[in-house]
């Protein structure tokens, strides 16, 4: 009996919420994907329905073929100058795991193979609710900067306290291959040439979306 009042009441609060969200406009979506030879490049155009105009920056995402914990996406902030995907600066998000258990912060070290010391790129990398999972981010230009006209680098996830022979344990480390994202970065204009396209018909090519307002997040 109790379970069964449980439901009910779980029911007729999912109905109650559904009843005070109204629509308040529509916008479509228009989606464009690139399929790569090093992943999947994927974006999203807003058009204003009346208008047919951006009513806001496009968002984007890049996903490798062979998930090395590195991963990509473009967007800005809510209510800044719409930009194309291309006019977008990208975020390049690093998670690695660990065999053993990681500090609140550690740091993650990229080199090119065969580097030196003095040219290795430091960053703090976090954990957070899972402590063997660590993750790192900075932006892409930075990363393509860094890597030059290389095609992988390597990495290290280390402790950042000194031992006293002036080392640092090493929790993890691993290679990542910047051909996929090379190859997503340079392809940027192209997409952006795709949701043009498709942005010219949106009645046929891109989905009607309604947007909703909720009277219970009011304040």
């Amino acid at each position: 009996m109790v379970v069964l009042v449980t439901l009910l009441a779980a029911v007729m609060a999912q109905s109650s919420s559904a009843q005070n969200e109204r629509v308040v406009g529509h916008v479509y979506k228009c989606e464009a994907t690139l399929e790569l030879s090093g992943g999947k490049l994927s974006a999203i155009r807003t058009l204003d329905a009346d208008q047919k105009q951006m009513s806001e920056s496009d968002t984007a995402s890049w996903n490798p073929e062979k998930y090395e914990g590195l991963s990509a996406s473009w967007s800005v902030a809510y209510g800044r100058e719409n930009l194309k995907v291309s006019q977008i600066p990208a975020s390049v998000r690093f998670f690695s795991w660990s065999k053993m258990r990681l500090p609140r912060v550690t740091l993650w070290t990229l080199r090119h193979s065969n580097g030196i010391a003095q040219d290795e790129l430091t960053l703090p990398m976090t954990t957070d609710a899972e402590p063997k999972l660590g993750s790192a981010q900075l932006p892409l230009r930075a990363l393509m900067a860094y890597a030059d006209t290389h095609d992988a680098i390597e990495w290290t996830v280390s402790d950042p306290k000194m031992k006293p022979d002036g080392t640092r344990a090493v929790y993890t480390q691993g290679r990542i291959n910047l051909g996929g994202l090379r190859e997503a970065y340079t392809s940027l204009t192209r997409l952006d040439d795709i949701l043009g396209e498709l942005a010219l018909s949106p009645e046929k090519k891109c989905k009607l979306t309604p947007i909703y307002y909720n009277e219970d997040a009011e304040i």
